[in-house]
């Protein structure tokens, strides 16, 4: 705890005072706790209640994350920094004393439910303060010690962790001129997996109002699975899988423990392609029948969550990293072949190629197309019909696809969005990413709409339903809605996924 720094803006939380920083048109709050510090007893176990603290918690500076070390080449900057007090969040709010409460938008970060940072200079919230929107990002458990199953513990400890954050938010956000009331729940990638796991959880549908979610994958993991990594996490640490043995892993260990437990399997290029993608994430939310009663689709389908709002979507060329790694081993090879040597067989393959067309017509790019439809662009679609399903009239969701090519990576790749939707095209690390000229136009596209969804809880295009099936396309070429099987872009390409109505 520190003293009081001249003209520092002080919030009074229910577990204590807080001094943040002044950052000429907003307040930032860094590293508040939420939870106790999971350590010791409390590694493994569900979060418990921080305790109220004396004095003022120092919140200038980011707090400890999760992740252990800095990875090299994230397309996203993840950085990170040391300390076991890892379960706090980070509030930026542009007025501590609003006329009336401001909307809030809860960010959970992305990195396969691995890596991934909260305190990266892109989440920082500016742009959304100057809209009148506080911003709340989410520190939590990665990794085996959030997700991994280890016998007598609580099996979803981070899906645990981002239940006791919102219900910080539902306590606080109102001493940050925030209102718990409006409270929209955003994520990217595996921060867009942890936001429809919230969406469906019955025990979280008053904690948020809205939901936006870019670029999902299927992460949730069956119980089977996560025993299996389990084992193999214990195989890779020369340990036996009991907890006593697990609490003695150090984090730095156990990090590099579950990179090798998730290391894809086969010999070559190819066979690892096809495991990955055969295989949920190696570690993700576990569908325990207890906080977690089923998959995601299937509690869709049961209409949990059918009140709140969507937004969901994804980027053209989610995988071009594959198409990449094709190019030495197979690139003179029809791609037909390449589909049957990715998995694809029979009446699929024949489907798909007839859904693709010409698209199919260069080896080097199949991959990136099979592999994206495959892992995003099908998820996106089973979510948006199974709530249009049980809801033919109105299913409040709105679909998307970003396809604006970033000029580094020659395509609308993973993560190229999420500059756009937070407005920060000059912030560090964006240029690698994106070039030196991505276009504020797009940004003020992707960007008024999330404010538009935060604040109204709608967006400007048509929803997706039964009988109209609509697309949003954000590009500075083509800013457009239409129907997902209109054109050479079209959002349903998948294998079968041309009878929508098949999937549910």
């Amino acid at each position: 705890m520190e003293d009081v720094l001249q003209n520092a803006p002080v919030v009074e939380t229910a577990e204590g005072s807080v001094q943040g920083v002044d950052r000429d048109g907003s307040y930032a709050f860094f590293g508040i706790p939420y939870a106790e510090a999971p350590v010791g007893g409390l590694r493994f176990a569900a979060p418990q209640a921080r305790q109220p603290w004396t004095g003022m918690f120092d919140a200038t500076e980011p707090g400890a994350t999760p992740l252990v070390r800095e990875m090299p080449d994230t397309l996203i900057p993840e950085p990170s920094v040391e300390g076991e007090d890892i379960l706090n969040v980070n509030v930026f709010t542009p007025d501590l004393a609003p006329d009336r409460p401001m909307p809030v938008l809860f960010w959970i970060h992305g990195g396969g439910f691995q890596t991934g940072s909260p305190v990266g200079p892109w989440y920082h919230g500016e742009s959304f303060n100057r809209d009148g929107i506080v911003v709340v990002t989410c520190s939590y458990r990665l990794g085996f010690d959030g997700f991994g199953w280890v016998p007598g513990t609580e099996k979803n400890r981070a899906v645990e962790d981002w239940l006791a954050a919102l219900q910080w938010v539902q306590r606080n956000i109102g001493a940050f001129g925030g209102d718990p009331k409006n409270v929209t729940i955003g994520g990217q990638s595996a921060g867009a997996t942890a936001v429809l796991t919230l969406l469906t959880l019955p025990t979280a549908q008053s904690l948020f109002h809205a939901v936006w979610a870019s670029s999902p994958a299927e992460g949730q993991v069956p119980l089977t699975q996560a025993t299996a990594r389990t084992y193999r996490m214990a195989e890779e640490l020369g340990i036996h899988a009991t907890l006593e043995e697990f609490s003695a892993i150090s984090r730095d260990d156990m990090f590099d423990a579950q990179a090798a437990a998730s290391a894809p399997e086969g010999r070559t290029v190819l066979e690892k392609i096809r495991s990955q993608l055969a295989m949920t994430m190696p570690f993700g939310p576990i569908v325990d029948g207890n906080l977690i009663p089923d998959q995601m689709l299937e509690q869709i389908r049961l209409g949990v969550g059918a009140d709140k709002p969507l937004v969901i979507g994804s980027n053209l060329d989610e995988l071009r990293g594959i198409s990449d790694a094709l190019k030495g081993p197979i690139g003179a090879v029809p791609a037909q072949v390449v589909l049957r040597l990715m998995g694809l067989r029979g009446e699929e393959l024949r489907r798909y190629v007839e859904d693709n067309g010409d698209g199919l017509a260069n080896a080097n790019e199949v991959g990136t197309r099979y592999a994206t439809d495959v892992v995003f662009r099908s998820q996106v679609l089973k979510v948006a019909q199974a709530r249009a399903a049980f809801d033919p009239s109105s299913s409040r969701t709105w679909v998307y696809s970003f396809e604006w090519p970033s000029p580094v990576h020659e395509g609308a790749i993973h993560c190229v969005d999420v500059p756009f939707f937070f407005d920060v095209l000059e912030a560090d690390g964006v240029t690698k990413l994106l070039g030196e000229d991505a276009p504020e136009e797009l940004a003020e596209q992707v960007h008024g709409e999330a404010v538009s969804l935060v604040k109204d809880g709608t967006v400007d295009w048509p929803q997706w339903d039964a009988s109209n099936r609509m697309v949003r396309v954000f590009d500075v070429e083509q800013d457009s809605s239409s129907p997902d099987g209109d054109g050479p872009e079209a959002f349903v390409r998948r294998a079968g996924y041309s009878d929508v109505d098949a999937l549910v």
